[in-house]
C-alpha cells in the first residue's frame, strides 16, 4: 500500500487513545494517534528513535524535554533520542495526530 487516507482509518476509544499504524518499513512507522479528551500518552523516550508528532484535528498538549506547549492543526513537534516526550489531550474535543518515527527501533 503505497496511499492512505487517514481520515478512513481514525478510531476511538473510551478506554485508551488509539495508535492506528498507517505504513511501516524496516527503518520507520508512521502511526495515527486518537485521543479523546482526558487521553494521554506516557512520558518516554527512545534510545535510538527521532518521534515526530504533526497535529492534525484539535488541541493537543505535547512535551517534548522539558517544553510542554499547546499545538493545534499545523503544528509539529520532533523528540530526538533520549529525550522525554508525550501527548495529551487535556481539551474538550477529539485529537487527531500523525506519528512518525525513524529509524524503527521496535
Amino acid at each position: 500500500m503505497a496511499f492512505v487516507n487517514f481520515l478512513e482509518h481514525k478510531r476511538f476509544s473510551e478506554e485508551k487513545y488509539q495508535k492506528v499504524s498507517l505504513f511501516e518499513t524496516p527503518g520507520t512507522a508512521m502511526d495515527v494517534y486518537c485521543l479523546l479528551p482526558g487521553q494521554s500518552q506516557r512520558l518516554h523516550s527512545h534510545d535510538k528513535t527521532d518521534k515526530y508528532y504533526v497535529v492534525l484535528e484539535g488541541e493537543a498538549t505535547i512535551t517534548v524535554g522539558e517544553e510542554t506547549r499547546q499545538c493545534g492543526p499545523g503544528w509539529a513537534t520532533l523528540a530526538r533520542p533520549g529525550v522525554p516526550h508525550s501527548i495529551a489531550n487535556q481539551s474538550t474535543a477529539p485529537v487527531v495526530a500523525l506519528v512518525f518515527q525513524s529509524p524503527k527501533t521496535f
